[in-house]
């Protein structure tokens, strides 16, 4: 997934900076940036990494882009989305 997530990071990069104007300069920045928001490890990671993927899509269509996301990553952040459990631990979730 590591591979995939900066070969992603790249392309959608690129995209950007093809569109980039004084109009859009402070987004294309943000989108630029969100990727130093993914660490730790596991879990957590993982949730940094839906946030971001999140976030990159938002600011992706302000832009007129096409966010990249491989199929490694996409298979990481669905695992995220069906965890109903940490490795057997529960989770409740306040709603």
């Amino acid at each position: 997934m590591e591979r995939q997530l900066a070969d992603d990071y790249d392309a959608t990069v690129r995209r950007a900076l093809r569109v980039v104007n004084p109009d859009n300069a402070a987004d294309v920045e943000q989108l630029a940036s969100l990727h130093e928001r993914i660490r730790g490890y596991g879990h957590v990671k993982l949730a940094n990494l839906v946030m971001v993927k999140r976030r990159e899509r938002e600011l992706s269509a302000k832009l007129r882009i096409d966010a990249q996301t491989g199929r490694h990553v996409r298979a990481s952040m669905d695992e995220m989305k069906g965890a109903a459990g940490l490795k057997g631990i529960p989770v409740v979730v306040a709603r």
